[in-house]
């Protein structure tokens, strides 16, 4: 693509270059025997000129058993060559290969695009004649886009995993076409990228999951509907589960749950996956690279309907029990093995669920988050998703059965818990007050070095948007919002104190005292 032939060669290590141990002059791939189950692709940059001086590609052995859990857990529902302990070749090689030219890409000087999976539509991704033609789940290989798991039993896909994309080579071509005359190379590359502006050619670096704001650049997800293509996934694990144990037999004798634990946890964590993916659209915005003569926004909210659907749907999925998860027939022989420092322990699924719960709430109801969609609301009014929209919902959920003066389940009066919980952790009595604190790091405006010398461009990692520190967060709406439906529960269990079994009342009580200790109030 960028006019050089035979540009990327590859020879056996001699005795001669092994001797020579790292000398940087060899680009070298390592292949490790190790239990380490990655691959990675570091090199050495000149930070005069940005010249890759040399790129090394090193190898785990253990990679396989990550490559064989992603086919398994991803494929398996209508993938029959994935129903098994010990996968064909032709499975295991294709994933090597994909992973090997994800760390070529890095030797090439590609950084990680994490919108690429967001440039195909989910419902696309399950068309056998569309994936034939775009080769691939994403629009780069630089994207952590992983196995095909949108495609649902008889969707007859071929192409089930990442292939270099229409972005690789866009990126290939801008980086290393040679130009004589160095005065002519930018007006040439800016003309190159003006015909490179649809979504195949986006670029988006790598967001925490549980901080994300731009639910489009994301790791490990395909498709651009989060929920519709949580939704698929979804109901593939689902087909998975039941099928555990017989699609990690060994064949040997006396053989444990190991096998079946370990594949039961990957289910675990790809669901998990989902539900990030699906969270990053609540208080979400899409982050845009932009130019001056473009006229494009560079900063967009996400649609309301699509955030409200974002809620629906963790309701439904995390904050609704999923039995089919955490109460299946496997746990009656496994739980899930945790290797720790002092040997491996196992868990209970319920603990596990609790546990996701908790993080989910934590997560959801974060400061930052709630920040933005208060944000949201100032520049779109009613056209925004709010946080009382979120909060009302939440409510109506978690305490329906409560209004209703219902026995409440073991389930429902944990999930109350972990709500409330949730709210307490940002918004108890010294929340609110800077008694012991420190304001924010950041020095006032006007003092702050940045307004007062040149703004350079910005970094090439990911972008970070500060919409809040310590010190707004505490003076604005985010706080009050949850201390008013603290309040708004603390009014409800009151009135309904009485109501339920002993179990349920017992509860009620609790979580009255709860809300008072940390609101400062009097217990009564």
């Amino acid at each position: 693509k960028a006019g050089f032939k035979n540009a990327v060669q590859v020879f056996d290590l001699t005795d001669s270059i092994a001797a020579e141990g790292d000398d940087m002059k060899y680009s070298v791939l390592t292949y490790d025997a190790s239990e380490k189950a990655n691959a990675m692709g570091p090199s050495v940059i000149d930070p005069r000129t940005g010249e890759i001086l040399e790129a090394d590609i090193i190898w785990w052995h253990n990679v396989k058993s990550l490559l064989r859990e992603w086919i398994m857990v991803q494929t398996g529902a209508y993938n029959k060559d994935a129903r098994q302990y010990k996968l064909p070749e032709t499975l295991i090689g294709d994933a090597a290969r994909f992973v090997a030219c994800h760390e070529v890409g890095h030797s090439l000087g590609l950084r990680h695009n994490m919108i690429a999976s967001n440039a195909y539509p989910t419902d696309s991704l399950r068309s056998r004649e569309f994936t034939d033609r775009v080769g691939g789940t994403a629009a780069s290989i630089m994207d952590y886009a992983r196995f095909n798991y949108i495609a649902q039993p008889g969707d007859n896909i071929r192409m089930i995993s990442p292939q270099i994309g229409p972005y690789d080579l866009m990126a290939i071509e801008w980086g290393y076409r040679w130009f004589p005359e160095e005065k002519d190379a930018t007006a040439k590359l800016n003309d190159f990228l003006k015909k490179h502006t649809s979504k195949e050619y986006r670029y988006s670096e790598t967001q925490s999951q549980r901080t994300a704001i731009d639910p489009r650049s994301l790791s490990e997800d395909l498709g651009d509907d989060a929920m519709k293509s949580a939704h698929y996934g979804i109901e593939n694990l689902k087909r998975v589960m039941p099928n555990i144990i017989e699609w990690t037999r060994t064949g040997e004798s006396g053989q444990t749950y190991d096998e079946a634990s370990k594949l039961y946890q990957g289910v675990i964590f790809q669901w998990s996956l989902y539900l990030y993916h699906v969270l990053a659209n609540v208080g979400g915005m899409y982050i845009d690279n932009t130019t001056v003569d473009d006229g494009k926004p560079t900063f967009t909210f996400v649609e309301k309907d699509k955030q409200k659907r974002a809620v629906q749907f963790l309701i439904d999925e995390v904050f609704t029990c999923p039995k089919w998860l955490f109460r299946s027939e496997l746990n009656k022989y496994t739980f899930i093995n945790k290797n720790t420092p002092i040997g491996v322990q196992e868990q209970s699924p319920d603990y596990a669920l609790q546990n996701q719960q908790s993080y989910m709430l934590w997560d959801m109801l974060d400061n930052s988050r709630i920040m933005r969609m208060f944000a949201n609301e100032q520049v779109n009014g009613k056209e925004a998703f709010s946080a009382v929209d979120m909060m009302n919902m939440l409510h109506k959920h978690f305490f329906g059965n409560t209004i209703a003066g219902k026995t409440l389940s073991i389930d429902e009066r944990q999930l109350q818990k972990n709500f409330v919980d949730a709210l307490i952790t940002a918004a108890a009595q010294m929340e609110g007050v800077k008694i012991n604190k420190r304001i924010f790091n950041s020095p006032a405006i006007i003092d702050s070095p940045e307004f007062n010398m040149p703004c350079h461009s910005l970094s090439s990692a990911s972008r970070t948007i500060d919409m809040g520190g310590t010190q707004t967060a505490r003076v604005s709406d985010a706080i009050s919002i949850k201390r008013g439906e603290l309040i708004r529960i603390l009014g409800l269990l009151k009135s309904k104190r009485h109501s339920g079994d002993t179990a349920t009342q017992f509860h009620y009580e609790d979580v009255i005292m709860r809300i008072q200790t940390a609101l400062g109030q009097e217990i009564k």
